[in-house]
């Protein structure tokens, strides 16, 4: 099976400018759900997870300035896959990446702990995927100390109708601020919800609104043989 990198935008709302996209694998046989489930079936996701990376970082254009935001399973964060991967990378490479560590318990808190210190200091920026969706697990901020948290779409869905949605993105916000991390609100699909997600100082969004997933087009595009 083939897969390959599609690339969605994430714009800074008062400039209305990119300021980084967000690397997705896409296959030629399954969706991506269904590709990430059949490799945790195998217990060969750690596996997936580092494949999907180094197609995104070596199909990125870093000469614009973007960040990459790189989807990363805790199970990926603390193993030595990861580790040797980021190693490999040119500093320039390094300081450009975002990791975006999935919303889901942490299992070894403390390896956890210790590789966030140390990618930080390397230069890395790092984000928490999907908050809000399902169960939010808070003790992952306090573990990872994220220097970004995107806000899962579920949380935003209702905002323009539901006033107690808004103060719950505002408090989220106040949060934030207490703990010197940026929002980013994902699954922005119109210009009114992209109006009142940045009334409530949110910075950056992400959504359809802003571009849609796509490969980029103006260098070789590299894929993998899974």
């Amino acid at each position: 099976m083939k897969v390959y990198t599609e690339y969605q935008p994430i714009i800074e709302l008062k400039t209305n400018k990119i300021m980084g996209y967000e690397a997705l694998l896409r296959g030629s046989e399954l969706p991506p759900e269904e590709l990430f489930q059949l490799y945790a079936q195998q217990e060969r996701l750690v596996d997936l997870d580092i494949t999907a990376m180094k197609l995104a970082i070596d199909n990125f254009v870093y000469s614009e300035g973007y960040k990459l935001f790189l989807n990363c399973h805790p199970e990926t964060f603390v193993s030595e896959k990861l580790l040797h991967l980021i190693q490999d990378q040119h500093s320039y490479v390094i300081e450009n990446i975002v990791l975006e560590i999935t919303e889901r318990a942490i299992l070894n808190p403390k390896l956890a702990r210790d590789n966030a210190k140390k990618f930080k200091k390397m230069g890395m920026v790092l984000a928490i995927d999907d908050f809000g969706q399902g169960q939010s697990y808070f003790h992952n901020i306090e573990i990872l100390e994220p220097n970004i948290i995107k806000l899962d779409k579920s949380l935003i869905a209702n905002i323009c109708n539901n006033e107690k949605s808004k103060y719950m993105i505002i408090g989220l916000q106040e949060m934030a601020n207490k703990i010197e991390a940026k929002l980013i609100a994902e699954g922005i699909e119109t210009r009114e919800v992209a109006n009142v997600v940045k009334s409530c100082g949110i910075e950056c969004g992400q959504g359809w609104f802003f571009g849609r997933p796509e490969r980029f087009i103006h260098r070789e595009r590299k894929e993998a043989i899974l």
